[in-house]
């Protein structure tokens, strides 16, 4: 259950820090305002925070799935399917689905309450997320010098294609909103 809790809060998290908005943030600002500074700093950081909750949300989800594969392999017969399938079941709704619904509806309310843990355990990860970083750049320094990097788009580029996802169904319109917003607080 620990581990069930750690998974569904990196995702309450991830979205709760990265669907606020300038106007969001404000109210979080003038209500709690220690948070405020917290959501700042993180907000400020935004790859290395995405990146600790990733790492959390993975080492959540592996130790989950290590669990269920031992009381598998310790069942019988019956039991080894049913195991990791009500796993999966578990995994989804309640640490994807119901906390992703919860923050990004009221992201106000989840922000500060996450702010100082996540703070924390970047602080504590920081030298497992270079050591991963470093192992990342000398692996693409291994790739073909065909392949580099695509140019960066600029602001207009990038609201043209969010305006395309939205017209073609991919992106709902609250979707395209929360990406505009989370856009113009990283940027402005």
């Amino acid at each position: 259950t620990p581990l069930y809790s750690s998974a569904a809060s990196d995702v309450y998290k991830r979205q709760a820090l990265l669907t606020l908005g300038k106007w969001r943030l404000r109210l979080i600002m003038e209500r709690h305002p220690v948070s405020g500074v917290l959501i700042r700093k993180l907000l400020a950081e935004p790859h290395d925070m995405l990146a600790t909750i990733t790492l959390g949300n993975t080492l959540a989800h592996g130790t989950l799935i290590a669990a269920a594969w031992m009381i598998g392999i310790q069942a019988d017969d019956w039991g080894k399917g049913l195991a990791p399938a009500v796993l999966a079941a578990a995994l989804l709704l309640f640490c994807e689905v119901v906390p992703k619904t919860l923050a990004v509806r009221r992201p106000e309310l989840w922000a500060p309450w996450v702010a100082r843990p996540v703070l924390w355990f970047m602080w504590l990860s920081t030298p497992i997320r270079r050591v991963a970083q470093w192992i990342n750049d000398k692996l693409l320094c291994l790739m073909p010098k065909i392949m580099s990097p695509l140019p960066s788009l600029s602001e207009e580029e990038y609201q043209e294609l969010l305006e395309l996802a939205c017209q073609q169904g991919t992106l709902a319109l609250s979707e395209k909103e929360i990406i505009l917003n989370q856009s113009l607080t990283y940027h402005g």
